[in-house]
């Protein structure tokens, strides 16, 4: 939902439509054409909302599914078109339709060039989430709250019966405005995290390697304004230096996810482990 609302680039308009970009203009182009020398109000209300919803598909991604239904519709005038022109106007119609056919398998390819695969080795595995639900299960109280992420905000809920702070219900400004302080918290000095989670009455923090690797147009990094990250910055934190956390214990963890335990003051409990710092 965070990523949906993001401006697309060329990569989103070639990823979502696809042959229907190609294959959309010379229809478009006519109509706008026809329309100029005979102006008419039968279709006004048609173009005005395709018009509109492509002025609007230029600042948010997922509007760009609403200009693949105009284009549709508009694919749908060819023969009116081929109608209209001669034979070496029609042949210059076909080559185009042919054309526009060819893309739509090499598309793919260009879209990858566009949007090439990050050069690094992947940090999550949606396996690693039954993990942390069997962990949850043995080793929680049923009063225990979870801050998450928004996506795995409802399993926990669903497969533990623990309380979790978000969820993706982004429609809603109430969980817009939590998810935008948990993403600033994210990135700030550990002290700011620590205070999000005694307001949110959070006894567990779900810590996810994409918090940290992630810095694509998808990513909190991105949405928060942290790309380039400080090393004070929690998540840094979280991820490296655990052991330098104040508020926070480290109780479980997979190669995708992390379990943080809140502490009720900065001090450190000792754990009744002998190997533990805390006992000298």
């Amino acid at each position: 939902w965070i990523e949906a609302f993001n401006s697309p680039g060329l990569y989103d308009w070639l990823s979502l439509l696809s042959v229907l970009l190609p294959l959309g203009a010379i229809p478009v182009i006519y109509d706008i054409r026809k329309t100029y020398k005979k102006p008419g109000n039968a279709a006004f209300l048609f173009r005005g909302l395709a018009l509109s919803f492509f002025f609007l598909s230029l600042f948010a991604t997922r509007l760009i599914s609403f200009v693949a239904v105009f284009l549709a519709v508009y694919i749908g005038k060819y023969p009116e078109i081929l109608a209209k022109y001669a034979v070496s106007g029609r042949k210059m119609v076909y080559a185009f339709l042919a054309l526009s056919l060819f893309l739509a398998p090499v598309s793919y390819k260009i879209i990858a060039v566009l949007n090439p695969p990050l050069k690094m080795p992947p940090t999550f595995q949606e396996s690693d989430t039954k993990y942390v639900i069997d962990w949850i299960r043995a080793n929680t109280k049923s009063e225990d709250v979870f801050l998450t992420n928004v996506g795995v905000g409802p399993v926990i809920l669903a497969y533990t019966g623990r309380s979790v702070n978000l969820q993706p219900k982004f429609e809603n400004a109430y969980i817009r405005n939590k998810v935008e302080k948990f993403a600033y918290a994210l990135y700030s000095p550990e002290d700011n995290f620590y205070k999000l989670c005694r307001e949110y009455g959070a006894t567990y923090f779900l810590y996810e390697n994409p918090f940290l690797f992630n810095n694509s147009k998808e990513s909190y990094r991105y949405y928060a304004n942290s790309l380039k990250l400080s090393k004070e910055a929690v998540a840094y934190k979280f991820h490296f230096e655990p052991e330098k956390l104040k508020f926070f214990d480290l109780v479980y963890h997979t190669n995708s996810y992390r379990i943080y335990k809140t502490r009720s003051s900065g001090k450190k409990k000792y754990s009744g482990n002998i190997w533990d710092v805390v006992a000298y």
